[in-house]
């Protein structure tokens, strides 16, 4: 699954201890789940550390959010991408570094990939963009898709983010009560019913044998970026923010 590495809980924000960060993880492992992305910015030291002993593979990003920067917000950055590599290049579960959301300028992907050559040498990982264009496709390993987009013929996939769609889980099925705060646009207006059942014609899409499959996009409902007026704006998780899971 992918995961903001807030990891929020209800009350709690991101002001976890620990050892919540661990018990997320360790539902990740006990629901079948061997890989995860973190979004869009770096697993803190507790959730690496946690991935370590569960043995998860972790695609890393530094920090990012949907696009390219320049001037001083590159600075800021490229300095914390930098940090990132130097804090946790021994860190063995970590197999991906996601150099950006999304492709950058072509100055800054060698500036990034760089710092993967200097600071990690010897790693064995791998560099990655999500959606990578021509331009960051050289300097790439792989590419990171998002429900079957962003494939380079040159290039290796791995999902980023698929079953994006949004349910919350008190709505049942179409004979749930009327809430209010819950109707979108579009393919995200779903039941937990409709959204459990999607899911499966959302797994065909890295079931490819061409596909390395990837991340379900995302593991807990969260105050992140959503498209669903509810109390929570990120109503894409396979559980709801107390950790319950939905029928997905």
């Amino acid at each position: 699954w992918g995961q903001k590495s807030m990891d929020g809980w209800p009350g709690l924000g991101a002001a976890n201890p620990d050892w919540m960060h661990y018990y997320t993880l360790k539902m990740v492992t006990d629901a079948g789940g061997n890989f995860l992305r973190w979004g869009h910015t770096a697993g803190g030291p507790a959730q690496i550390r946690s991935s370590d002993e569960l043995g998860i593979v972790t695609l890393q990003p530094g920090v990012d959010g949907e696009g390219d920067v320049n001037g001083h917000p590159w600075e800021v950055r490229a300095a914390a991408w930098r940090d990132c590599v130097v804090y946790y290049r021994n860190n063995p579960s970590i197999l991906i570094w996601e150099g950006g959301n999304q492709s950058v300028s072509k100055a800054h992907v060698e500036e990034l990939s760089g710092v993967v050559k200097k600071y990690d040498p010897h790693g064995g990982r791998v560099y990655a963009h999500r959606r990578a264009n021509a331009t960051v496709e050289p300097y790439c390993d792989i590419t990171i898709s998002t429900e079957g987009s962003g494939f380079r013929p040159a290039l290796p996939a791995v999902e980023g983010e698929y079953n994006r769609e949004e349910s919350p889980r008190r709505v049942w099925d179409r004979k749930t009560p009327p809430y209010e705060n819950w109707h979108a646009k579009g393919s995200y207006d779903l039941t937990s019913e409709e959204f459990a059942i999607g899911q499966l014609f959302n797994y065909g899409k890295i079931a490819k044998p061409s596909h390395c499959g990837g991340a379900n996009w995302i593991f807990t409902d969260s105050t992140s970026g959503g498209r669903l007026t509810t109390e929570v704006t990120r109503a894409s998780g396979e559980l709801d923010a107390m950790r319950l899971p939905k029928e997905a």
